[in-house]
């Protein structure tokens, strides 16, 4: 998780929701934030291409899905517009890599704690290991 996301989270819960102290449940709050991410880069990387190059809102929204998933199938290439095209495909590649990131540090801190919560409970023993 990018220090940037954490110190917003946290500003976020302080100013505006009165919250003190440190933020909970933080990769999953940096998972939306990714996510809300991605979604405003595509739905204003495909506004700004289509009116630049001429394409219409569909085709410019595929044209950046397939971009950022890394698929590329090549039907779609800008021509006039690349100096929109190339920062929007930055950006996008990061926000992917970052929403990755998130979604491993969620499913690794759930094994986790799944894995201490176990170890916290008694163990019950069975009649043969009571008699021993």
């Amino acid at each position: 998780m990018l220090r940037g996301e954490r110190s917003l989270i946290t500003a976020i819960e302080k100013h505006c929701l009165g919250r003190n102290g440190a933020p909970s449940r933080l990769n999953e709050k940096c998972f939306l934030i990714g996510f809300i991410h991605l979604l405003l880069l595509l739905l204003i990387g495909a506004a700004a291409q289509m009116k630049a190059e001429g394409w219409s809102y569909g085709d410019s929204l595929y044209f950046y899905v397939v971009t950022f998933t890394t698929v590329g199938f090549g039907d779609l290439l800008p021509r006039e517009a690349r100096y929109i095209a190339v920062p929007f495909i930055l950006l996008g590649l990061t926000a992917i890599s970052n929403i990755l990131h998130a979604a491993a540090a969620v499913a690794l801190i759930k094994r986790v704690t799944a894995g201490s919560q176990e170890k916290d409970k008694p163990e019950k023993l069975t009649e043969k290991e009571a008699e021993v």
